[in-house]
């Protein structure tokens, strides 16, 4: 099996919670997936939007990242994933694309 991604590794892709453009979604040092919007919007304005996941998240992601690399050569296709509902009721900040 292969070395699971370290720091840095773009692992998926989810639309920005703030401005809505898509955002590449990282490893931390700890394995821990997040992202943070560079995007900037029509009035010059960063939308500094961030997000992270929790472990369990992080490594289903992770997981998913591995396979669909273990597939085609590490150009992995994108495809829609977890969509559950959080504990609080509202939505997550939006589905993951994996590669």
């Amino acid at each position: 099996m292969a070395d699971r991604p370290g720091k840095g590794t773009v692992i998926a892709h989810v639309e920005c919670g703030g401005c809505g453009k898509r955002v590449n979604v990282t490893l931390n040092v700890n394995s821990i997936a997040y992202y943070f919007c560079s995007h900037v919007n029509d009035s010059g304005q960063p939308c500094a939007h961030h997000e992270r996941w929790g472990r369990e998240d992080s490594n289903r992601m992770i997981d998913q990242y591995m396979a669909a690399k273990g597939k085609s050569d590490g150009a992995a296709p994108s495809k829609e994933d977890d969509t559950r509902n959080r504990p609080d009721g509202h939505e997550r900040g939006g589905n993951w694309l994996v590669g």
